[in-house]
C-alpha cells in the first residue's frame, strides 16, 4: 500500500485537491441542493428573508477563502478553476442585472448566460493571458539570471 501511495502521490494530490476545489467553489449553491430535501425558502431566519439567503450569504466568504487556500497550497487541476469563475460571474451578473433592472424570467436562461460569459472569460484567460504572463515571467527569470551571472563575473574580476 505504501508503494502505491508513494508512486501515485502526485496524482492523488491533484485529484483530491481538484475535488475539494470544486466542492469549495460550489459551496454557495448548498441552498439549491438542500432545497431538494427541505424547503429552504420557506424557513425564516433572523435577519435574512429565509434559510436559502442565509446559507448563500454565509457560504460566499467561506467559499472564497477555501478556494484561495486550496489554489495556493494544493495545486488543483487547471480546468477546475471554471467553477469559482462561474460562481463569481453568476453573483456579479445577478447584482448587475438587479441594478440595471434587467429581468430574466428563466433561471436556466440566466445560468446559461452566466455560464457562457464564464467560459468565454476562462478560455480567453487560458489561451491569451496565461501565455502572456508566462512569457513575462520567463523574461524576468532570464534577466535575473543574467544579472546574477554578470555580478559574479564582476566580483571575480576584482579579486
Amino acid at each position: 500500500m505504501k508503494i502505491f501511495i508513494s508512486k501515485y502521490s502526485r496524482s492523488i494530490k491533484v485529484i483530491s485537491s481538484t475535488i475539494f476545489f470544486i466542492i469549495a467553489s460550489l459551496l454557495p449553491y448548498t441552498d439549491v441542493f438542500l432545497n431538494y430535501f427541505i424547503d429552504t425558502e420557506g424557513i425564516k431566519m433572523n435577519r435574512f428573508p429565509n434559510l436559502a439567503a442565509a446559507i448563500w450569504s454565509y457560504s460566499m466568504p467561506i467559499s472564497n477563502l477555501l478556494v484561495l487556500y486550496i489554489a495556493k497550497k494544493l495545486d488543483p487541476w487547471w480546468p477546475a478553476y471554471i467553477f469559482p469563475v462561474y460562481v463569481n460571474i453568476t453573483m456579479l451578473c445577478g447584482f448587475l442585472f438587479l441594478d440595471l433592472n434587467i429581468e430574466i424570467d428563466s433561471v436556466w436562461l440566466f445560468r446559461g448566460v452566466t455560464l457562457s460569459i464564464s467560459l468565454l472569460l476562462f478560455v480567453t484567460w487560458k489561451l491569451f493571458l496565461n501565455g502572456y504572463f508566462k512569457t513575462h515571467i520567463i523574461e524576468d527569470k532570464i534577466d535575473y539570471e543574467i544579472k546574477n551571472l554578470t555580478e559574479l563575473n564582476n566580483d571575480q574580476g576584482k579579486a
